[in-house]
């Protein structure tokens, strides 16, 4: 009975989903922006992992958030914020 139990246990290891959290996802996606936008860095991402793009958006961190953002309002995705003259 011993047996079966541990090779239950082996089957279910294999079966498990792959956890992911969010300083894995922001690492792997900060490699992928090396060569590539940031924003096609992380759709990649989520297609290579068969992730969904909102799950992948509650993974992004501050850091990220603040790259994506100065990169879309380069590209004239979305209205420049203002910023005060030094």
């Amino acid at each position: 009975m011993m047996g079966i139990m541990a090779k239950k246990i082996d089957i279910d290891k294999k079966n498990m989903i792959k956890m992911l959290s969010p300083e894995t996802f922001n690492i792997d996606v900060k490699t992928l922006a090396d060569k590539m936008p940031l924003m096609d860095a992380i759709l990649h991402y989520c297609e290579l992992h068969k992730l969904e793009y909102e799950t992948a958006a509650s993974l992004i961190s501050t850091d990220l958030k603040r790259v994506l953002r100065k990169e879309a309002e380069e590209l004239n995705f979305i209205q420049a914020t203002s910023k005060l003259p030094i």
